[in-house]
């Protein structure tokens, strides 16, 4: 997968070690990374088959929104860097909906991006959460039986 990622960079960028994105802090190279790991976002959500909501309401892509230059402290923008290189080298659900996170707060956006679950894999979560309590109940059910037939045989 890092190998992938890896080459969605041209050759110019691919002189720049993954590592320095950490430490690229003004707004320009903040921002040209930020589209970067957005498109990382984007390709992780198609590949997987995910869903993204813009608040609570679901929509087919992401739109790329620049970062607000006048809330950007030193430590927000490290926070940002820092999360930006996560996304990039090893996207998952969790690291890009905290780089949503941040985004929203920098930018003190009207809506909140977030990534979940496709319909798909929350059905068979809910369906594995039945059946583990159907599951319960069965063994209740025989370890009753095992008892009431043990005392029936052993009294006669």
């Amino acid at each position: 997968m890092k190998t992938m990622i890896k080459n969605m960079f041209t050759k110019t960028e691919k002189d720049v070690d993954l590592k320095e994105i950490k430490t690229q802090t003004s707004s320009k190279e903040l921002n040209n990374n930020l589209q970067k790991a957005y498109d990382v976002a984007k390709k992780y959500v198609d590949d997987n088959d995910y869903r993204i909501t813009y608040s609570n309401n679901e929509i087919s892509k992401i739109i790329f929104e620049k970062l607000n230059e006048s809330n950007l402290t030193q430590n927000r923008r490290k926070k940002i860097a820092k999360q930006i290189f996560y996304v990039i080298v090893e996207p998952t659900i969790k690291k890009i909906n905290t780089l949503f996170s941040l985004v929203y707060k920098v930018n003190e956006s009207k809506g909140k991006y977030r990534i979940t679950k496709s319909q798909k894999e929350i059905d068979i979560q809910s369906k594995r959460k039945a059946w583990k309590e159907f599951r319960d109940q069965a063994e209740k059910a025989r370890l009753e039986y095992v008892e009431e037939k043990g005392v029936f045989y052993k009294t006669k």
